[in-house]
């Protein structure tokens, strides 16, 4: 979460320095997946315990979020 922090200010950035369309497809894009990454982790959020336990084996940082990470950067 710290690393998309930190790259929400470069997008801002871009987007008003770069006002096309193909910018603001980007931006769109970058923001849509930090709300599916977000709707992720409030998901795993509200497992429980246990399954947080299981889910770590099974569904490791790799498979549950490392893929929309790399889209967002």
């Amino acid at each position: 979460m710290s690393q998309i922090a930190d790259a929400l200010p470069r997008i801002e950035l871009k987007a008003s320095l770069y006002q096309s369309p193909e910018m603001r497809r980007a931006v769109s894009t970058v923001y849509a997946n930090i709300i599916k990454f977000l709707q992720r982790v409030m998901n795993w959020y509200s497992e429980g315990k246990l399954k947080h336990i299981v889910s770590s084996i099974f569904h490791p940082y790799e498979l549950r979020f490392k893929d929309l990470v790399d889209e967002i950067f």
